[in-house]
């Protein structure tokens, strides 16, 4: 019964949103606004086949923009990343005055942007993977959508490039459909660590990743959201994630553990957040991040257990389990089962002790 409640109250706050008219804004941005300081962090790790493609295409889409500056940082890597990173700085047209490159000894991206985010002062921040390709005009967008005074935190989309019947494709879509929505009304607690632009003031001078937990992004997000702030998917602005489909399984665990700490971090965001409509999008993402995939596991379970173990089962035993049989033939249904058994991986494997974090003694040298 508690199951089928939980069931029903993520069902709820979904179709709440999906049936909520938004109103499209239009950002009026002037060519020549002053947005002040814009750094692009790129941290990397063993990125020797992306460094050169993804350092030149930030410095191709920067190079004019005179406000712009290059953090490059490597974490550790056993490969050729850093000489790579060094080369292809040295050799662009890009003046050494606006590129720095980083080195530190510990491995995590948290951990590599905590040093940037110590040793700069710009107005706005933005991260970008080394395995992202973002489309063209990417800069532009970010600081149209950046611009707005209420806004903190802004995100490319991933663009969808996966087959049609594709589980993960499918949960990715529909996701970036109420994200999307989301954002239009007012706060999405759910943004693309790939590509994410954010304002220093939107965070706070002293604010710093955990380092112990993945979960960047989220963590960004949610300290812009507790200090009042809109944070949004720029439903214009696509990326491709170069990084491959053969361990997206993985990817996805990893991420979906690092959201679920963050939300249940700030699980009181929910009544306390200074914006309203932030209050319900994170209790939407926590219902359906957190509550609703155990619910599901626990909702199908319990029949099947009472078949086995009882001889005369109550006949509404079978139902449940024929609505199982009928969410696995459906597209939807596919991409909810994916997508919460994704969730009960990341929760469990918190439990037994595997966090997919980094915290050894580290130190940094900078070369310029």
């Amino acid at each position: 019964m508690i199951s089928a409640i939980i069931i029903l109250l993520a069902i709820y706050l979904h179709l709440r949103i999906r049936f909520l008219d938004t109103n499209r804004e239009y950002n009026d941005l002037k060519l020549h606004v002053d947005l002040g300081e814009i750094r692009i962090i790129l941290p990397m790790r063993n990125e020797a086949s992306n460094v050169r493609r993804v350092v030149s295409d930030v410095i191709e889409e920067t190079l004019n923009d005179h406000n712009c500056y290059i953090s490059v940082i490597d974490s550790d890597s056993s490969d050729s990343t850093f000489s790579l990173a060094k080369r292809a700085l040295e050799n662009s047209a890009l003046p050494p005055s606006r590129w720095e490159l980083n080195a530190t000894n510990k491995p995590g991206k948290s951990h590599a942007i905590n040093l940037i985010l110590e040793s700069t002062n710009s107005d706005i921040y933005v991260m970008i993977d080394a395995d992202v390709a973002p489309q063209e005009g990417w800069l532009s967008k970010l600081k149209q959508g950046i611009f707005p005074e209420e806004v903190g935190v802004v995100s490319g989309i991933e663009s969808n490039s996966y087959k049609k019947n594709d589980p993960r494709g499918n949960y990715k879509s529909y996701s970036n459909k109420i994200r999307i929505k989301q954002s239009l009304i007012d706060t999405t607690p759910i943004l693309e660590g790939g590509l994410i632009c954010w304002k220093k003031v939107a965070l706070g001078e002293e604010f710093r990743l955990n380092e112990k937990s993945n979960a960047d992004d989220a963590q960004i997000v949610f300290q812009a959201i507790r200090k009042g702030y809109r944070t949004k998917i720029l439903q214009d602005l696509f990326f491709e994630d170069l990084g491959g489909h053969g361990a997206n399984f993985k990817r996805s665990v990893r991420r979906s553990q690092g959201l679920s700490r963050v939300l249940v971090k700030n699980i009181d965001l929910c009544m306390i957040a200074p914006r309203k409509e932030a209050r319900k999008s994170i209790s939407y993402a926590f219902s359906v991040y957190v509550l609703f995939p155990w619910a599901l596991f626990c909702f199908f379970l319990n029949p099947t257990l009472a078949i086995i173990l009882y001889d005369d089962p109550p006949f509404w035993l079978y139902l449940c389990l024929t609505s199982f049989l009928i969410m696995a033939t459906n597209r939807l249904g596919r991409s909810a089962i994916w997508g919460a058994s994704i969730s009960i991986a990341g929760h469990i494997l918190f439990m037994i002790g595997i966090r997919f974090s980094f915290w050894n003694k580290s130190k940094i040298r900078n070369i310029q």
